[in-house]
């Protein structure tokens, strides 16, 4: 499957739509009206089985009383009929609105939901990961640099690899701490098995969406000649953008 690069929160719509449009199975549209129906019919039957249960023998319309009682029962009847009859109408007006197949209705949001799943459980899954690592972080106080050293409180991130390895090992995937494009902190091994330091983050995307924009990125990237799936996010000192957070798989 092929990764577009996109920002952090965006989601094909068409996705969207397809789990959020209302849908309306066959079985409840064929239920509500048939139980209206069946509650009528229990409510009028009631007053028959009771006479019989007392009496023993079927009620009869003896009376004007009798007549009146019955009279309205039945209109009643007719009523809960109508309601039932309107509310299969309104489904089926409902259905031709939105365009949905009677019978594929169902079938139609089944097929759409695993794409839209696995691009929301892979970004998801990102967003997790980097919350973990900014938290690490910003626990320690706001960041700031000083020279070519990035600092958070009094933290010092420079050389220490503590955060980023408890990240591989909690998520086992690739995160890196930046002062700007340089890579200060970091899980990723070089061929001869050394931490890839002091290397640059090649130009792309992600090097300007962060850098010149401000703003995070999430897409299809190239880790030393790999394509990955990564998210990068600015490290900010007031409005100056001194840094990145990235994690990636």
């Amino acid at each position: 499957m092929r990764w577009s690069p996109f920002k952090i929160g965006s989601l094909p719509g068409r996705h969207l739509n397809a789990l959020y449009e209302p849908a309306m199975p066959d079985s409840f549209t064929l239920l509500a009206p048939m139980s209206l129906i069946a509650i009528a019919v229990g409510l009028l039957s009631s007053e028959v089985i009771a006479d019989t249960l007392q009496n023993g023998t079927m009620p009869t319309v003896e009376t004007a009383a009798d007549t009146q009682t019955w009279t309205q029962n039945y209109f009643f009847l007719i009523i809960i009929l109508g309601l039932a009859v309107v509310f299969y109408a309104l489904t089926a007006i409902y259905r031709r609105i939105k365009g949905i197949p009677a019978a594929a209705n169902e079938e139609t949001h089944l097929h759409a939901l695993p794409l839209l799943n696995a691009e929301t459980m892979a970004h998801a899954t990102l967003d997790a990961r980097i919350t973990a690592l900014r938290e690490s972080l910003y626990k320690y106080g706001a960041p700031y640099r000083e020279g070519d050293c990035l600092y958070f409180g009094n933290f010092r991130v420079n050389g220490d690899h503590e955060i980023v390895d408890q990240i591989k090992k909690r998520f086992d995937c690739y995160a890196t701490i930046f002062l700007k494009d340089i890579r200060i902190a970091t899980n990723i091994l070089l061929e001869d098995g050394s931490r890839a330091l002091n290397t640059p983050l090649a130009p792309g995307p992600a090097y300007d969406a962060v850098l010149l924009h401000g703003k995070s990125f999430s897409g299809e990237a190239t880790l030393f000649g790999q394509p990955i799936l990564g998210l990068y996010e600015p490290i900010f000192n007031g409005h100056e953008v001194i840094g990145m957070l990235f994690v990636g798989a």
